[in-house]
């Protein structure tokens, strides 16, 4: 039987084919490994580059998102780091370019629409940014952090039922939410409710320990609940870490003198004076005034409403306490003036014509007594019985 052998041609051009396919499949293998290669690289280069970021490294962040856009134009992710990175830095519309970009590569980057919904809502445009948000849910409905971007813009507009609900939302898809808490503890703050302010923070605190920003704002709700050592301890807490703050120093000093503890609230605004903080000088001495006139050292107290007058001579409150620190001092002369002062400032001012009158009073100018006492009366004042009496009894024995 005779074999048929395949003809040299042939043969030659099947192993072409055969080579050409092998190499093929090589090709592709080795461009696969590359691509994984670099697709691995770009996520090493994304992951340090938000490394950065968490620590307020804006700059090397954004390095890094460069090298990444640099072999790969195409990666949204890389965009949108690189628009938070500009967010970080205040450069909005570098970031507003980065972002659009993302969203241009990948539509249904719900991140992406959410981040420039907060760029949006930066430059106040509150609508614009709601869309945003909005769409980030439609793409993503149980992404929590779009419903409290929402809640905090409706709160910053007042709209109460719906910042609401979304807050109370975003816990709800997220329950171990941290900043949702804490957000929500503000809103509950600025809306006088300091019982559920105190919560929100707690729980915030709960879940993320190392945010002591929670600490102070806790301690302020105390004291608007008068619970004084509770506050003092949560501002304590706050100052273990953050020991240059000066808003925790000076509510602490606040707390103190409330709590009559004067010569810790002294020691407060001296070193908060110490830290040499221009304007807000002008608070400092005011309310280190209060404090020595609380604790009885007069001549003190007047100095320093003397010298918050001088960084601001709008302010009726310090005119009005330098005037009563004159009026308990005898100089009734001193008094009047800086009470008409305040009262020129703000005419509605109750105090200020009620110690005006008290000043007259003993001044002997029982008219000008009356004429004060009855326009604080008219504004709402409570009188005193006792000086009214002494006053009725003056009338009396001018009049004989």
């Amino acid at each position: 039987m005779r074999v048929r052998t395949v003809p040299k041609t042939l043969m030659k051009n099947s192993m072409t084919k055969m080579t050409l396919n092998i190499f093929s499949i090589i090709f592709i293998l080795l461009f696969s490994l590359h691509a994984s290669a670099q697709d691995s690289q770009d996520k090493v280069l994304i992951n340090e580059g938000v490394e950065y970021l968490k620590n307020n490294q804006a700059d090397k962040a954004i390095e890094k998102f460069n090298k990444v856009i640099e072999t790969d134009p195409n990666n949204s992710e890389a965009f949108r780091r690189r628009g938070n990175a500009y967010t970080m830095k205040g450069n909005f519309d570098q970031a507003m370019f980065d972002y659009n970009k993302a969203i241009k590569i990948n539509p249904n980057s719900y991140e992406a629409h959410e981040n420039r919904g907060q760029v949006h809502n930066f430059r106040n445009r509150p609508d614009q940014a709601i869309a945003d948000f909005d769409k980030a849910i439609e793409i993503n409905s149980k992404y929590a952090e779009a419903f409290l971007d929402k809640a905090i813009i409706f709160a910053n507009q007042n709209k109460i039922n719906d910042a609401l609900i979304n807050f109370n939302k975003a816990i709800e898809l997220k329950p171990d939410f941290a900043k949702a808490y804490y957000a929500l503890g503000i809103f509950c703050y600025k809306n006088k409710e300091p019982d559920k302010a105190i919560y929100n923070f707690t729980k915030a605190l709960e879940l993320d320990p190392g945010d002591k920003s929670a600490y102070l704002l806790r301690g302020r709700n105390f004291v608007e609940k008068k619970d004084y050592d509770q506050g003092i301890a949560d501002y304590n807490k706050f100052l273990e870490t953050e020991q240059g703050d000066p808003m925790a120093y000076f509510s602490r000093a606040v707390a103190y003198c409330e709590k009559g503890k004067y010569d810790k609230a002294l020691a407060d605004y001296d070193k908060l004076l110490r830290m040499n903080l221009g304007n807000m000088n002008l608070m400092i001495y005011g309310n280190r005034a209060y404090t020595y006139s609380k604790k009885g050292d007069l001549s003190k107290a007047i100095s320093d409403y003397t010298k918050a007058i001088n960084y601001n001579r709008n302010i009726c409150g310090y005119y009005h306490g330098r005037g009563y620190v004159y009026l308990q001092t005898g100089q009734y002369d001193n008094a009047i003036s800086d009470f008409s002062k305040a009262i020129n400032l703000d005419p509605k001012s109750i105090q200020s014509y009620y110690y005006r009158s008290k000043a007259y009073f003993y001044k002997k100018k029982y008219d000008k007594s009356v004429e004060d006492l009855n326009k604080a009366r008219d504004l709402g004042y409570a009188i005193e019985p006792d000086f009214l009496e002494k006053l009725n009894k003056e009338l009396e024995n001018s009049t004989i």
